[in-house]
């Protein structure tokens, strides 16, 4: 019997291209209020994929990045990040930091950064970067 295959990856960003207002409503309502919806969403993949390097492709991650206009008038980036991992990742942080880093440093526009986890350990959720 032969093994099924499933492309999570492509799954979760074809989601999020579909359902994204009613994923931040969702998961981030705080962040889905801010947005103005009559505007139009641009998504951002050619974007993202030029500042992530190759060797970050291995990881079982996906990311999606959209342009979305806020009520207050102002432009963002949102970068999504979904990780399915069944145990804390010591460098998690470090690569959602570098993302951003990388993405703020080339276009020079305001990221916020959004992180989806797969895993069940309420304990580890991390919040922010040091180093």
């Amino acid at each position: 019997m032969s093994e099924v295959i499933v492309d999570f990856d492509n799954s979760w960003k074809q989601g999020l291209e579909d359902f994204f207002a009613e994923f931040l409503e969702l998961l981030f309502p705080e962040i889905y209020d801010l947005i103005d919806w009559e505007k139009p969403i641009e998504s951002k993949e050619q974007e993202l994929q030029q500042v992530i390097r190759e060797g970050d492709r291995g990881k079982q991650i996906t990311d999606k990045l959209f342009k979305v206009s806020l009520k207050s008038e102002e432009t963002v980036w949102i970068f999504i990040h979904t990780e399915v991992q069944n145990q804390e990742d010591t460098e998690f942080v470090e690569r959602m930091w570098r993302y951003h880093y990388r993405l703020r440093d080339r276009y020079q526009e305001r990221i916020i950064n959004l992180a989806v986890l797969g895993d069940r350990r309420k304990s580890w959720r991390p919040s922010s970067y040091h180093y």
